[in-house]
């Protein structure tokens, strides 16, 4: 769908929801004042009946009685035209339902009502009882449905109450007027209490054809708006397909030949429509202009990186291939559980196989357990644990098949990969431990040196205090007479001293 039909359509359907909403607003406020005038009407009906009834009680009736009193008219006389108030209008009503106005209803609505055609229905009975319990309620007005049609239904209490004249028809059937037991029996109307209110005025006014008119003068209101809306759609899709749609579609047609030929980028637009889409092929078209020149900067730019880059790998290889401790990259390879199993070489440098006597073209894309099958699983899943944690980390290894030792720094650098750097450490080991040897040796021939100095001081100083016992000894002998016992151990004295001297 294109813009001028998608933009003409909401406008369409913009001017039927209001459509919708005022519509049902106008037949709302329509219906509420044909009910406001029906309660007027209803109201005016009521009256005009009270006013019968008023009249009946006390205006007719009072003359009628003095008249068939002075005529001596036997008191079993009895005519409902003038002493029966509700007779009386409803009578009336039928004469008005006979005038054109038959869907008109008129009770003067009782329960057990002398007549059957004013007893009261549910409706009228409810608010009966509760105009007995309180004779000053209000009149009741709403509108309610009844046989599927609606009604306004107006009700109010009977302004007149049952007094002594009306006991006289209404209080026990053997008081009444014979004429009244002849009509009406002897059932119905009777034992009815002094002061109670004895029917409530009930009217009911039809308004389903008011409805019918107000719906029809709204449908027709309706089909108007729907027809100005058809000729605003058409109008409006005119005009937007003109003013809107074909500069759009002049700038879209340009904007796709300079996406599918990007030599076309940097030229401009005709500038299309006015106002703001005039500007927007003006910017459409600095924006080409710019684009165009971005993207040769961009292109110059790209160059530059791809030969500074192509340099910075060259430099890198010359480092990969010269450096002295070995690279190599590998592929962890995991069983079904995701625990290590193996890993691949993938790239190795030239010092790797200097220190292994492998050829890199051997043994890259072969796995580790195939290079060298009696590999320590330690290593796989040290290397395992390396690529699922990525922690780095140095290990020191010594290798039986190549008899040499290895420093190992092994990090992860992309998914399920790692890289080792590997240092071959045997010689420094080796000189170590000869340096070990040689400082130990050293140690020694300084432990004798001072063994011998520690054995030399100790003789000289033996051999003063020796000196001191021999020329003692002498001195001695020299004092004591040859027959002395003495002589004999001062002889072995001397003796033991000369072989000190010797030691």
């Amino acid at each position: 769908m294109n813009i001028s039909l998608r933009l003409a359509l909401q406008s369409a359907l913009y001017v039927l929801l209001g459509t919708f909403s005022l519509l049902f607003f106008v037949n709302y406020q329509l219906k509420s004042y044909a009910i406001t005038m029906a309660e007027e009407k209803a109201s005016l009906l009521l009256a005009e009946k009270q006013a019968t009834i008023s009249y009946v009680v006390h205006d007719l009736r009072p003359t009628l009685l003095k008249l068939i009193e002075k005529q001596k008219i036997p008191s079993s006389y009895f005519e409902p035209s003038w002493m029966s108030a509700g007779y009386v209008n409803r009578k009336i009503m039928e004469y008005l339902n006979h005038s054109g106005f038959s869907e008109y209803y008129y009770k003067n609505a009782a329960i057990d009502a002398r007549s059957p055609k004013n007893e009261a229905d549910d409706i009228e009975v409810e608010y009966l009882l509760q105009s007995q319990q309180n004779p000053s309620i209000n009149p009741k007005s709403s509108v309610e449905e009844i046989n599927g049609k609606p009604f306004l239904i107006n009700m109010r209490p009977n302004g007149s109450i049952f007094s002594d004249v009306c006991m006289k028809c209404h209080s026990q059937p053997e008081n009444a007027p014979e004429g009244l037991i002849e009509r009406y029996g002897k059932e119905r109307s009777f034992n009815k209490t002094l002061g109670a209110v004895p029917s409530v005025l009930s009217i009911r006014i039809p308004l389903d054809s008011v409805y019918a008119k107000i719906n029809s003068l709204t449908y027709s209101i309706f089909i108007s708006i729907c027809c100005f809306a058809a000729f605003v759609f058409i109008v409006h899709s005119f005009v937007i397909n003109k003013l809107i749609v074909s500069p759009i579609k002049n700038i879209t047609k340009k904007a796709v030949a300079i996406t599918r030929d990007e030599s076309l980028l940097g030229e401009r637009i005709t500038k299309e429509g006015k106002g703001e889409l005039k500007e927007l092929s003006g910017a459409f078209s600095d924006m080409s202009v710019k684009l165009a020149e971005s993207n040769q900067q961009l292109n110059h730019l790209i160059a530059t990186r791809t030969e500074e880059l192509k340099s910075v790998r060259e430099d890198l290889q010359i480092v990969f291939d010269k450096m002295l401790e070995g690279f190599a990259i590998h592929e962890m390879i995991f069983d079904d559980n995701d625990r290590p199993k193996d890993y691949r070489f993938l790239r190795v440098n030239p010092a790797i196989e200097l220190m292994t006597g492998l050829n890199g073209e051997n043994i890259v894309g072969k796995s580790v357990l195939e290079v060298f099958p009696n590999t320590d699983i330690f290593w796989i899943e040290t290397y395992g644990e390396v690529v699922q944690s990525g922690k780095p980390i140095k290990v020191k290894n010594f290798s039986e098949e190549l008899n040499k030792h290895f420093e190992i720094n092994a990090f992860k650098n992309e998914r399920n990969q790692f890289t080792c750097v590997i240092r071959d450490i045997t010689d420094k080991l080796n000189a170590e431990l000869e340096k070990e040897e040689l400082e130990e040796k050293l140690r020694q021939a300084h432990k004798m040196e001072a063994i011998g100095t520690l054995s030399g001081g100790i003789a000289h100083d033996f051999n003063n205090l020796l000196a001191a016992i021999l020329g003692y000894a002498e001195m001695a002998q020299d004092d004591i007479p040859d027959a002395h016992p003495a002589k004999n151990s001062i002889e072995q004295v001397l003796t033991a001293g000369n072989r000190a001297k010797e030691i």
